[in-house]
């Protein structure tokens, strides 16, 4: 207690009560119904940092830097050197200024989701009009533009600021997808306060395969996405199951 932080002391907590069961029997029954819960939780962990590592891995061997023509991990059915070509040939940027969100009182009774660029991703539901309509037929991108961080949509949405591009496609010639995981992959720390895509992203250049291997690596990549949210929806679900049971198991 010296150091001025308040500390829990050995006697102090010998004048704590606590309550048991009054039987073994129950005692047994709980810890072992969160012992199990425990295990699942570190169950549904391990699968998550394993799905993550193997995204990882297979990001940086299956596309291409700027030394090489063909990837050092592809499909066998795909031989043909990627061609290289500008960002801002490919994608196509929108102005988000008309679906910026009016009101910032999010209710999670509404529907349509605010996004953000930066890690929190979704601030919250509104019922207001005028929403950028993606779905998974017409998906986006949507990049921060001084951050650099980005996030592909394919669900309907309005925004909560102007400093972001909406980037799109040819879904006939590209998929997006894969050039989502590109994006991802630049490696580039911004160093000004400036919007980033005109400046810089747009001329950047990157490698690319033919269409039907596009398809290939990006669908491949998506599945094991929606794996990890998958884990990761469930982990959640997990751990907040164990703290209410603790809230209402215990007195």
């Amino acid at each position: 207690e010296s150091t001025g932080v308040p500390q829990l002391t050995v006697p102090q907590l010998a004048k704590y009560k606590i309550f048991f069961p009054k039987s073994l029997d129950e005692e047994e029954k709980i810890g072992s119904y969160f012992r199990d819960l425990d295990h699942l939780i570190a169950f549904h962990q391990r699968k998550l940092n394993k799905l993550k590592i193997l995204k990882k891995a297979y990001l940086s061997e299956m596309f291409l830097d700027e030394r090489k023509r063909i990837p050092k991990r592809h499909f066998s059915s795909f031989i043909y050197a990627w061609e290289q070509q500008k960002l801002g040939k490919i994608l196509e940027y929108e102005q988000p200024t008309k679906y910026i969100v009016n009101s910032t009182e999010y209710d999670d009774k509404n529907k349509i989701p605010v996004l953000t660029a930066g890690q929190s991703f979704i601030l919250g539901y509104t019922n207001e009009n005028n929403i950028k309509e993606a779905s998974e037929n017409n998906p986006i991108i949507i990049f921060d533009d001084f951050t650099t961080n980005s996030h592909y949509v394919d669900f309907p949405f309005k925004i909560k600021s102007s400093a972001m591009k909406l980037l799109s496609t040819d879904l006939k010639k590209y998929n997006l997808y894969f050039l989502y995981c590109i994006l991802k992959n630049i490696n580039y720390l911004p160093q000004s306060h400036e919007r980033h895509w005109i400046s810089k992203f747009s001329d950047f250049e990157i490698k690319l395969p033919y269409y039907s291997e596009q398809n290939k690596i990006g669908n491949f990549i998506i599945n094991i996405d929606n794996l990890i949210a998958l884990h990761q929806r469930k982990l959640e679900k997990l751990k907040n199951l164990k703290k209410a049971y603790l809230n209402e198991l215990f007195v």
